[in-house]
């Protein structure tokens, strides 16, 4: 007799997880790369560089913060070899959903700026520009994706087992990833009422369950790729189409 597959257990299906050999040892190397990276960024924007492009100095606090997330989980997901990695052709995914998440987000939000009526954004510089690519592309989401995906999800399993194990690492996860999020939405909400604060966050956790299904169902550089693609597009920075998502009371994760 054929055996039923429950929409659930499809999206949230085990994966043989890879633990060792080559996969892991790549994650980690491409995690101190990022680290690397952003300690030199860092040093940088203390110092006032000139090689940074924009101005650094208003995320400074911010590069702390995901600077110490990254090495908090780098070392949870180096000393702990029982913490899970699904590692399927990240590199090329990542290229595969980044391009088509950008392509599509990119054509749905012109097509409800040309028929909203919405004022013609300020254009933004291309300094601009790379200064939010890099820090999305560097900061934000390799370490949230590593952090809340990867490494938090296995905490809110317990001693579940099959479905259920899965659905407690999505939810207790995904809602930890909205509420991450909260402070920099009370700050670029100050003005709005705490009902659209709060439908950012309800966002914020749905988008991370899609982000996790995205994660456990193609891999880990999968859901990186989607992370970045969606955060440059509704800032702006791919097509400059920052007014459409305000329209849709989109914000950036």
């Amino acid at each position: 007799m054929a055996r039923s597959v429950t929409v659930s257990g499809y999206l949230l299906r085990r994966i043989p997880q890879v633990d060792a050999g080559p996969a892991r040892g790549r994650t980690l190397g491409v995690v101190g790369v990022i680290v690397l990276f952003q300690l030199v960024v860092l040093l940088l924007t203390v110092n006032q560089s000139p090689f940074l492009p924009g101005n650094w100095g208003p995320l400074l606090q911010a590069e702390q913060v995901y600077l110490t997330m990254a090495l908090f989980a780098g070392a949870v997901f180096y000393f702990n070899p029982k913490v899970p990695l699904i590692s399927e052709g990240s590199i090329g995914w990542f290229l595969t959903l980044y391009v088509g998440f950008a392509m599509t987000t990119t054509l749905v939000l012109s097509l409800i700026f040309v028929h909203s009526g919405a004022t013609v954004p300020i254009p933004v510089s291309g300094t601009q520009k790379i200064q939010t690519a890099l820090f999305i592309g560097l900061f934000v989401g390799p370490v949230e994706e590593l952090l809340f995906r990867v490494v938090l999800p296995p905490l809110f399993v317990g001693k579940l087992k099959g479905q259920a194990a899965d659905v407690a690492a999505a939810a207790g996860s995904s809602i930890l990833f909205g509420l991450f999020h909260l402070p920099a939405y009370s700050v670029a909400t100050a003005t709005v009422s705490p009902l659209q604060l709060g439908s950012n966050v309800v966002l914020a956790v749905l988008l991370g369950l899609l982000l996790y299904i995205i994660y456990r169902s193609v891999g880990f550089g999968a859901n990186v790729g989607v992370h970045v693609a969606y955060d440059l597009t509704v800032l702006g920075v791919i097509g400059g189409l920052s007014v459409a998502a305000a329209h849709l009371g989109l914000v950036p994760l």
